[in-house]
């Protein structure tokens, strides 16, 4: 293509890009989805194909489909398989976007500047916005906050001190790579073929499909404590302190609210979260309470070094996250805590059925880190697969099946089935 048919191909497709914005309405014809088979990946994808079903949705991943999007998500989507540390090498990925605008990108999977870079190279001037899914993890390294309460959007800053900084990123790295993508994204707005974007910045996420099990690794050490004979470790330091959490379902309905939104909201960066923050302490409590156990029938430690005991959340130190900006900029209406805690809690019950590799896994890793010695660690392990293989044998194949769609605005997550098959466990 000439530098003078490029130049062309860019204007007209800026005037279309303009065109179709002048209402809020519009929907997406062309989505670009980087990841899109994970946890708030798969839920996005979902509720964007929902939102916007004529539109032709592309997603770019390494080909791994995690628990059952093969069958939720694969056949819906056009698929092509490439590794996103290397997408500027991707021939099907460049071959594809040639003649192709984007009105919505959504990226899950760029963990490094390079990624974001590579991306805004490839897709200059045929982007209408990009959404790019971060962290609350950027605000670890920051600045302290110079006000009490929870982080804002504006506390992300880098020290002016060059050591300080080091410190700071040498703590987190992964805050750290997640801030230079979004200073990437800052930065490439002004350049030629540059466009728009949004920053959702996530505190750690809940939700069905979890590829790093550590709600249900929770859930499990709730439900089979008293096999195990480990109690449930709380630090002290995490016992009362409130943390934020976020509903994947929700962030897959903020990322449609931020396109409906998307004049008011370019080049934002936005936080969100549950409207209650609870700490680690009171989180269990409500996994066991939907669990339906007793409140005396698990044992609970609290310890006192952080650094020595097995936690999984929060996996940020300073606190909570303001949404204030969300609801005002896109409307933000999270799910209440206790629902999401009730669809979470009765998928991976049924998920012990359903996913038995999963299962396998979450239990092996469980005895792994909370049992020291290897031969009490092999016996329980056996024990647990047994219980739950037995469990597992006495259903008939229509009722171990669960609804696997994802939840949207007018259907619940889960169907009566479902709900049945988890009570039995």
């Amino acid at each position: 293509m000439t530098s003078k048919t490029r130049l062309l191909f860019l204007f007209v497709m800026s005037a279309a890009t303009m065109s179709s914005c002048e209402t809020s309405a519009t929907l997406p014809s062309h989505i670009l989805i980087f990841g899109g088979n994970g946890l708030s990946g798969s839920a996005t994808t979902t509720a964007l194909r929902n939102y916007a079903p004529s539109a032709e949705i592309v997603i770019v991943n390494r080909g791994n489909w995690y628990w059952d999007t093969a069958d939720i998500v694969k056949p819906f989507v056009k698929h092509i398989p490439c590794d996103r540390e290397t997408i500027s090498d991707c021939r099907e990925f460049q071959d594809y976007i040639k003649n192709v605008y984007f009105d919505l990108v959504v990226d899950f999977s760029a963990y490094r500047a390079s990624s974001v870079r590579a991306a805004a190279k490839l897709l200059k001037g045929r982007v209408g916005l990009y959404v790019y899914i971060s962290t609350d993890s950027v605000y670890e390294v920051s600045i302290a906050k110079t006000h009490e309460g929870a982080s804002v959007e504006t506390d992300a800053v880098r020290s002016d001190s060059r050591e300080e900084q080091r410190k700071l990123d040498a703590a987190d790295p992964y805050g750290h790579h997640k801030l230079q993508c979004e200073e990437v994204l800052s930065q490439q707005v002004g350049q030629y073929g540059g466009f728009p974007y949004v920053v959702l910045r996530l505190p750690d996420v809940i939700g069905p499909r979890d590829n790093t099990i550590r709600f249900w690794t929770y859930q499990l050490w709730i439900q089979l404590q008293s096999m195990l004979d480990v109690p449930v470790y709380v630090p002290s330091q995490l016992a009362e302190k409130p943390l934020s959490l976020v509903y994947s379902e929700d962030v897959a309905r903020a990322v449609v609210s931020v396109w409906t939104a998307r004049k008011q909201v370019s080049n934002e960066a936005i936080n969100l979260g549950f409207d209650e923050k609870i700490s680690l302490s009171e989180l269990l409590r409500r996994i066991q309470k939907e669990l339906g156990i007793a409140d005396d029938a698990v044992a609970y430690t609290v310890t006192e070094s952080i650094e020595d005991t097995f936690h999984l959340f929060p996996s940020v130190t300073r606190g909570a996250v303001d949404t204030s900006k969300a609801k005002r900029l896109i409307g933000w209406q999270p799910t209440p805590i206790d629902t999401a805690l009730h669809r979470i809690v009765h998928f991976y019950k049924a998920a012990t059925m359903r996913f038995p590799g999963q299962r396998y896994d979450a239990l092996h890793e469980l005895c792994k880190t909370l049992i020291q010695d290897r031969r009490d660690r092999r016996d329980k392990f056996t024990k647990l697969e047994a219980y739950f293989e037995e469990i597992r044998a006495n259903f008939k194949e229509e009722d171990a099946a669960i609804n696997v769609e994802h939840p949207n605005t007018e259907t619940e997550s889960y169907s009566a089935e479902d709900k049945r098959t988890s009570k039995e466990l």
